[in-house]
């Protein structure tokens, strides 16, 4: 089918991917000029009325991902009855052509991108958002190296209808045993996808294989995937762990959070390059201390078995035998003017007069001729040059061993400091460190660096004298986290939310206005929908229990609060009417009326009120 020419404001290009669901067009927008990806769903999907009905609401929430990791989306319409939506174009490989290319990725390249993936994942989930359909073909690498998620979430508008009646929809390669079975979409189910992600890039292949669909749900249910160490021994232990947890059949089994995996994997990420950094620096230096101590040795060796040039000159009668290096004084004439004289390693000795003008250490080679005419004449070398050269050739000998010594403690030192280093650099910020970073955070605008340092407190130092404190903070954290879900689920719905999220929200709506009304609607709220017999991955467990602890804060809060915790407006009103005994009877009587008139349809005001009764029947009386 020839694609249409101009969707919305977008004028076609080049197909860029074709699948069961639609098309993936490159487009240009007419009057801007931007470069997009516009997706043209297929006509057999777009015609059913329950998916259109769905597919504005969808679309709308996908709107509000704004991530640097996640492909953004722009816009959806219609054209002659054709739904389209349009995306971020993006200028890249998928990590499936890389594995296709180079069979498995390198590990610190796959933990790159998996660390961006799960930034991804989490700003998605604290949205309520869960992509469904994680695979290797959905993640595009630019060439500096940011990893961008496409399809965030689009499979649920395709497949709800599907999963609803027990169907499976989503790459089978990549699917959790959850999707293929009759258990609820959790954010763990893509933390499976993303295991079998890592998995792929790092063993060239999904975890499961088989020859149809139904033998890789069947696998993935039932069956154990293969070890990465069996498959690559030289993974590191802890990247085999990891990918073993995501892949656990249970979600309950899982990390809990996108967040939490991706700070293990930092951790992992930095404590792995700095030990193989160590061990490279260690390696090289023991390297170079070898080839000091031997590599020159073999060089000599080497330059002596060459055989070189055609020697100059005549052929000396007699040479020194090793552990010399002057030459035995019997063979000289001692009549001569000028000698010929070698060393062990055939260095000339150099002599002019009675003074020795150069000296060398001695080495062992076999016989050498004499230099050309004018470099070598000689002066007769005596008896004390000799000794002299001897000594000299022993300094230099000791000197080489202190330089040994020297070298081996610098490695040595260095080894030390980089393990230290290395230390000091996995144990990560203390305590105090910690706390103040949580104390200066604004629990607003930076609230996933606010949760981060919270969870990283817990973790490290779950026995702190505040980790008390810290963990009601983190309560509180989830106690708004649900809020906001709530009200956005409340929103992006078509048909009314269920009963026990309304009354929720609408008691968590008067913790500010009224915290004795709010607390009372919350009890009310545990008595009607807390059910013991529901599962625990219920979200109405969780609401439960954030109900519960949102109570009790209230309460802690009123009893701590000025005036012995009763409510500032009732205290005000106390003030008042006490302040009315001082009145003429008359005022006195009309303002304790008017209080009673303007307040008794307000329950917070009960205690007010009572008094403000009682002290006009002691007027009447």
């Amino acid at each position: 089918m020839k694609p249409p020419e101009f969707l919305g404001p977008y004028r076609i290009g080049e197909t860029l991917g074709r699948g069961g669901m639609g098309t993936v067009y490159q487009a240009r927008h007419e009057k801007s000029g931007e470069q997009v990806a516009v997706k043209l769903i297929a006509t057999q999907v777009s015609d059913e009325m329950r998916f259109r009905r769905r597919f504005h609401a969808e679309i709308e929430t996908l709107k509000r991902l704004k991530h640097p990791n996640i492909v953004r989306l722009i816009g959806y319409g219609e054209e002659q009855g054709m739904l389209f939506y349009s995306m971020e174009f993006v200028d890249g490989e998928t990590v499936q052509d890389m594995i296709r290319r180079d069979k498995r990725i390198p590990w610190k390249q796959s933990l790159d991108i998996a660390i961006q993936v799960c930034g991804a994942l989490k700003h998605a989930h604290d949205f309520g958002v869960i992509h469904r359909d994680l695979k290797p073909a959905n993640l595009i690498v630019q060439k500096d190296g940011t990893v961008k998620l496409v399809d965030f979430g689009i499979s649920k508008i395709f497949g709800h209808d599907q999963t609803a009646l027990g169907s499976v929809m989503g790459t089978a390669d990549y699917m959790a045993p959850e999707q293929a079975g009759d258990g609820g979409i959790t954010p763990r189910t893509d933390l499976y996808a993303l295991g079998c992600v890592l998995y792929a890039m790092l063993a060239g292949r999904p975890p499961f294989r088989g020859k149809s669909v139904t033998e890789v749900i069947s696998a993935l249910k039932f069956k154990e995937a293969v070890p990465l160490d069996m498959v690559d021994p030289d993974l590191p232990e802890d990247i085999v762990q990891i990918v073993d947890e995501l892949l656990a059949k249970s979600p309950d089994q899982r990390p809990p959070t996108a967040l939490a995996v991706m700070n293990r994997l930092k951790a992992m990420r930095g404590g792995l390059d700095r030990m193989q950094t160590l061990q490279e620096g260690s390696g090289g230096a023991g390297g170079a201390s070898h080839d000091t101590a031997f590599v020159s040795p073999a060089e000599q060796a080497d330059d002596e078995s060459r055989g070189g040039r055609q020697p100059y000159g005549d052929t000396l009668e007699s040479m020194p035998q090793p552990g010399h290096e002057a030459t035995d004084i019997s063979q000289i004439n001692p009549s001569a003017g000028t000698i010929k004289t070698e060393g062990r390693g055939g260095d000339r000795v150099t002599a002019v007069g009675t003074a020795a003008t150069e000296h060398r250490r001695p080495r062992e080679t076999g016989p050498r001729m004499a230099e050309p005419i004018g470099q070598t004449h000689f002066q007769t070398v005596t008896e004390g040059d000799v000794r002299e050269g001897h000594f000299a050739s022993s300094s230099e000998q000791s000197e080489s061993d202190t330089m040994r010594a020297l070298s081996i403690v610098a490695i040595t030192v260095a080894l030390l400091a980089g393990i230290i280093f290395l230390a000091v650099s996995l144990r990560g910020p203390d305590a105090d460190e910690l706390l103040a970073r949580i104390d200066q955070r604004d629990r607003q605008s930076e609230s996933y660096e606010f949760e981060n340092d919270l969870e990283s407190f817990l973790k490290l130092f779950p026995d702190h004298p505040r980790a008390e404190e810290m963990r009601r903070l983190q309560t509180e954290q989830r106690v708004e986290s649900v809020i906001r879900r709530l009200k956005l689920k409340d929103k992006l719905r078509m048909d009314e939310s269920p009963l026990y999220e309304q009354a929720f929200l609408e008691a968590m709506s008067l913790r500010q206005s009224d915290p004795q009304q709010s607390v009372e609607k919350l009890r009310h709220w545990i008595n009607v929908f807390h059910d013991p017999s529901i599962a625990a991955d219920d979200e109405r467990t969780e609401l439960t229990e954030l109900a519960q602890f949102e109570a009790e804060r209230l309460d802690q809060l009123a009893a701590t609060a000025p005036g012995g915790g009763r409510d500032a407006r009732v205290a005000e009103l106390m003030q008042r009417i006490d302040d009315a005994q001082s009145l003429p009877e008359p005022k006195q009587r009309k303002l304790l009326e008017s209080i009673i008139t303007l307040y008794e349809d307000q329950p917070w005001a009960e205690d007010a009120l009572q008094r403000a009764r009682e002290q006009l029947e002691q007027l009447g009386s």
